[in-house]
């Protein structure tokens, strides 16, 4: 493929995220150029790096678009920079700290008439895929939610998850949420939330949430990072059949029986989708995972847990 023709990206914030996915999909996929990358930790070898995405874009010539991979809580400045400088923008998930943040990135990729894509990538499995399919016309009766993660394992050396913008376990447990409103896109509330917050940290570890669809069907929603063995499922009953997908929405199973499995692929699918956004000149940001959260925290009742170790 003719460089010329290729998106010129860079990279900001280089942390675990960036490097065991972004990075990797990057490489491989032939629409797609690496040219530098800014983070005020870590480096890419191979290419220039920054402190800033300012300086970046300033230096490097020919930078179209930028992936912005950073906590969330420093994610807007830049991304309403990208776009004010006409930079098409992906925007790694939860797709900003608050919702009106969010919302008003669209509007400002709108008016420069740039692509705005907010990569929730879990919904980028095959399985999930298949699961809104076989969900299609059918009338969901309830469902259950439990994304349990070690955080041990997980999110070592991450302390911004557990600051204000961080959504502490909601950082995982968005991504079953927005499996969820892919699956079954009926308007939701939330009716209920209890945050467990540990007393050295300002967001919580573990989470309850109740959600009631528009046709009053109950969704539990339990996430717990105190676990030591992974469970991760969200289990949707219908008036005709029960579907299972485990394993991070990765594995699916339909009335008992194993239907489909998929490798990890999703970011390599999130940088196909991003291209063809660009390319149609197109945006596709959905907020209805993040408002989910945003209301748990509104309606959440607090309860205070034991001190959550560094280590």
């Amino acid at each position: 493929m003719n460089d010329k023709s290729r998106i010129h990206l860079g990279i900001v914030g280089v942390g675990q995220i960036a490097r065991a996915q972004h990075i990797p999909a990057i490489e491989n996929n032939p629409d797609v150029v690496l040219r530098a990358a800014a983070s005020h930790e870590g480096t890419v070898e191979g290419i220039p790096n920054f402190r800033s995405i300012e300086d970046m874009v300033d230096t490097v010539d020919g930078i179209t678009a930028v992936a912005l991979c950073m906590p969330p809580q420093h994610r807007f400045n830049a991304a309403k920079f990208a776009c004010d400088r006409g930079l098409d923008t992906l925007l790694e998930k939860p797709p900003g700290a608050g919702v009106s943040e969010v919302r008003l990135l669209e509007t400002i990729a709108e008016r420069h008439n740039v692509c705005l894509f907010g990569a929730w990538h879990s919904r980028f499995n095959d399985t999930v895929e298949s699961a809104r399919v076989h969900l299609h016309g059918r009338r969901v009766t309830s469902a259950r939610i439990v994304w349990n993660e070690d955080v041990r394992h997980w999110h070592t050396g991450q302390d911004w998850i557990w600051k204000t913008g961080g959504m502490g376990v909601f950082d995982s447990g968005v991504n079953a949420l927005s499996v969820l409103t892919f699956v079954h896109p009926l308007p939701m509330m939330v009716t209920r939330s209890r945050l467990f917050v540990p007393e050295n940290r300002s967001a919580p570890i573990a989470a309850e949430v109740t959600l009631c669809d528009a046709n009053g069907a109950t969704i539990d929603v339990e996430l717990d990072w105190r676990v030591r063995n992974d469970d991760t499922r969200v289990e949707i009953e219908t008036t005709d059949s029960r579907l299972v997908l485990t394993n991070r929405a990765r594995e699916l199973e339909i009335d008992g029986v194993f239907r489909e499995s998929t490798a990890n692929t999703e970011y390599p699918a999130v940088y196909r989708r991003f291209v063809d956004l660009i390319r149609s000149r197109s945006r596709c940001v959905d907020s209805l995972p993040l408002q989910i959260v945003a209301d748990a925290f509104l309606v959440g009742e607090v309860e205070n847990t034991d001190v959550f170790p560094d280590d």
